[in-house]
């Protein structure tokens, strides 16, 4: 999004899906590395982009996920720790019916299958989540929606756009295949950005390769656009531990980075939009 420039039945514990798989080598969850990037075009001109990753979880798979390591946990403090009230819906629901219920009202199609969701945990104690995605599918595993839940710094609002994955618009790529969709925007995130715009999405299903893009567009064209470029690893709790020790302090750096790149853009000049 802008910028200032994630069988067995058992009850649900903390608004986790009841859901527990049977075997480790039947994971959808991974974690996803990569880099993230963000161009301002006009008025004024600021770039920038750094390496991070996201964890990609299957909803249904956190009590296993999370059972693997004493690193993780979703309901105890933790290094990474995975806090529903942070995401969309009563907190004392399951997460993936909250999703459902969401897409449901929404589009008029309830999800029949799993909801996997691309976004960052908490750790060392810091949140900081810009946007999540939750790609939801069909009991066949097709898609049959994509959801971005935006979350604005620092007014700690949160607003989702809700799309259809049938009615997007297709791109055949040479490696990829993009799902495309152009709404307007409805929600207020960077101050250095009007309201008056719409939004192009371009999204892959998740897979070896990743790639969410988003565009800002108005009257005039694109003044600005970001994006992810992902590549998937295993959920294994060696990588997990490579991971943690390669980007220790994520969610801190993201953080930053956002107040960083407010001040630059500050300090050239770019006009300030205050919260409607």
């Amino acid at each position: 999004m802008e910028s200032s420039d994630s069988q067995l039945a058992a009850a649900p514990v903390n608004g986790l899906s009841a859901e527990v798989p049977a075997e480790p080598h039947t994971l959808h969850s991974c974690i996803y590395v990569g880099k993230t990037y963000h161009a301002r075009y006009r008025p004024i001109q600021n770039s920038f982009s750094y390496q991070l990753f996201m964890v990609y979880l299957d909803l249904d798979e956190l009590p296993q996920l999370f059972d693997q390591s004493w690193l993780f946990s979703a309901t105890r403090p933790a290094l990474a720790r995975f806090r529903r009230s942070e995401h969309l819906g009563d907190p004392e629901i399951p997460l993936a019916e909250s999703v459902r219920d969401l897409v449901a009202s929404r589009l008029g199609q309830r999800p029949t299958g799993s909801i996997r969701l691309l976004t960052n945990l908490r750790y060392w104690g810091v949140g900081m989540n810009p946007v999540s995605f939750y790609f939801c599918y069909n009991a066949d595993d097709t898609p049959c929606a994509f959801v971005a839940e935006v979350n604005n710094t620092p007014w700690n609002e949160q607003h989702c756009y809700v799309l259809s994955w049938r009615n997007a618009t297709l791109q055949q790529n040479t490696d990829s295949v993009e799902q495309r969709w152009q709404i307007p925007k409805q929600f207020h995130v960077s101050p250095f950005m009007p309201m008056e715009m719409s939004y192009a999405w371009r999204v892959t299903e998740p897979g070896d390769e990743l790639k969410v893009d988003i565009r800002n567009l108005d009257s005039e064209g694109c003044p600005f656009e970001a994006g992810l470029r992902l590549q998937r690893r295993p959920w294994t709790p060696r990588n997990v531990r490579r991971t943690l020790v390669s980007y220790p302090l994520m969610t801190g750096k993201v953080l930053w980075l956002i107040y960083w790149q407010a001040l630059k853009l500050w300090f050239k000049g770019a006009v300030y939009y205050p919260h409607p």
